[in-house]
């Protein structure tokens, strides 16, 4: 499989799992479409020669942004496994890149990695995964990683009620 079609996979994903239009004023992203929000559009918008409203943006929009903006830069394609590599591009994208860095190195600690949670994906968190997958355990990853963002969201909504009503999407995400 290319690097595109490693992109284009997790892409898929989060796409399916953003969905379209939100201006839910529960929500503390605001305007969203794709999973993108007029906060990030109007930041990297003109950089990437997107549209100025987030209710324009295209799926082919969404791709140029995603790709640029979360793939490449924190350097998703370098974690061997693309489920787990899928699984941590789609956290990030709902919770933010340093929250699903710590997911992960939390994930990755409970199964005796060394990593320090620290919210970077660098190279040593990247072999610490790659390892894993490598020995077999691409799934007790895969366990670890639903458990732990199934905790973050959890606790989440115990500190913001106002967050409740998106809990069950949440926890079916997590569960993905």
């Amino acid at each position: 499989m290319t690097p595109d079609d490693r992109f284009n996979h997790a892409l898929s994903m989060v796409l399916e799992n953003e969905g379209g239009y939100s201006n839910d004023e529960d929500d503390p992203g605001g305007a969203t479409n794709l999973g993108i929000t007029q906060r990030d559009l109007d930041k990297w918008g003109a950089i990437l020669g997107l549209p100025h409203s987030v209710k324009n943006l295209t799926h082919n929009d969404a791709a140029i942004f995603y790709k640029k903006v979360w793939w490449d830069k924190y350097n998703y394609n370098a974690i061997n496994s693309l489920e787990i590599a899928t699984k941590i591009f789609d956290l990030a994208v709902n919770i933010g890149s340093i929250p699903a860095a710590l997911i992960l190195q939390k994930s990755l600690q409970w199964a005796g990695y060394g990593i320090v949670d620290d919210g970077v994906i660098g190279a040593k968190t990247i072999a610490a995964v790659n390892e894993m997958c490598l020995h077999g355990r691409e799934d007790d990853l895969h366990v670890e990683i639903t458990e732990e963002a199934t905790h973050y969201y959890e606790h989440l909504t115990e500190e913001n009620p106002k967050l409740y009503k998106f809990l069950k999407g949440w926890l079916r995400r997590a569960k993905e």
